[in-house]
């Protein structure tokens, strides 16, 4: 267990220089008993991050990166995946993992929309925060497309006070345009009820544009003011076809990732982020350049860039 010594002569004459400068609206002992209260917060929280084992594979990668991933790949199972990834947590697009999961990588379940399924997952999720088994819920699969959750802005709000009744933490629902006008909606509709909306998800599929996939996020945190998770990303070419090769190879999508996720490591506001991995490596795909792993669940050159952050 680590200890803190504070220098009380020293926290009392910050404490008067900061009064005087106008920043406490406290007395001075008020203030100094703040810092102390501090002070012990934090190091109960550092004793505690310390205290938790952390398995070699993990070590010196950050503890941000996660992965969108359903399954193991060709011969690989799902938690030898998450090894070779040196990820910090996983999802999968439902309640519960597909297979083991290593025990310092964490599962965050998911409710993708289905209305019908509601009734059955509430239970569930009330009971796995009364657990303390799971701490957070991914909401609404692409809620603005019509080849995924479909939902109408209006529905998401009527169910969204069922979620917020297991007590989770509960992340917005992840648009296809996160800026867009259904995102708006429902974000203008939640706050106009005070429902909990603790951090929004982002999907983003466009080109290998550093500036532009990061000025997309400042844009996003500006307009919600909420901490943000990137639930899925990668780099697309939507014309790519038989008769139209993929755009971008995978060495232009290494240089884009090497440029982007020491960044995203950095963003205060960006808290967990997952590449979505199941392009492959046509380039006669929209996402032929964005794959991780190949068929034989071995990691492309781009998966191996991927792993090592």
């Amino acid at each position: 267990m680590q200890r803190f010594y504070l220098n009380w002569a020293l926290l009392a004459t910050l404490s008067a220089v900061l009064l005087a400068a106008g920043y406490f609206c406290e007395p001075p002992h008020t203030a100094h008993a703040a810092v102390v209260a501090t002070a012990a917060a934090t190091a109960s929280a550092s004793a505690k991050t310390s205290s938790a084992p952390v398995p070699a594979w993990l070590v010196g990668h950050s503890r941000k990166k996660g992965i969108c991933m359903g399954k193991g790949q060709g011969a690989r199972t799902w938690d030898q995946m998450l090894e070779l990834l040196h990820v910090g947590w996983v999802y999968n697009w439902m309640l519960r993992p597909r297979g083991r999961t290593p025990t310092a990588v964490s599962f965050i379940p998911m409710d993708w929309g289905h209305r019908w399924e509601l009734a059955r997952d509430i239970p569930w999720l009330t009971a796995q925060h009364l657990s303390h088994h799971y701490k957070y819920v991914l909401t609404f699969n692409e809620p603005d497309n019509r080849k995924q959750a479909n939902i109408p802005v209006q529905q998401a709000l009527d169910m969204w006070p069922k979620l917020e009744s297991t007590g989770m933490v509960l992340g917005s629902p992840a648009c296809v345009h996160p800026n867009g006008p259904w995102m708006r909606r429902f974000m203008r509709g939640a706050a106009a009820k005070h429902y909990r909306v603790e951090f929004v998800c982002v999907h983003w599929y466009g080109a290998p544009n550093a500036k532009a996939f990061l000025r997309m996020l400042h844009q996003t945190y500006t307009h919600y003011h909420r901490p943000i998770w990137i639930t899925e990303f990668a780099v697309a070419d939507w014309h790519a076809s038989r008769e139209h090769p993929n755009a971008y190879s995978q060495a232009t999508v290494e240089r884009f990732m090497k440029a982007v996720l020491p960044v995203l490591n950095r963003l205060h506001y960006v808290q967990r982020y997952a590449w979505f991995p199941y392009g492959g490596t046509s380039r006669y795909k929209p996402l032929g350049c964005s794959g991780l792993f190949d068929k034989q669940g071995n990691l492309t050159p781009l998966g191996q860039v991927y792993a090592s952050y």
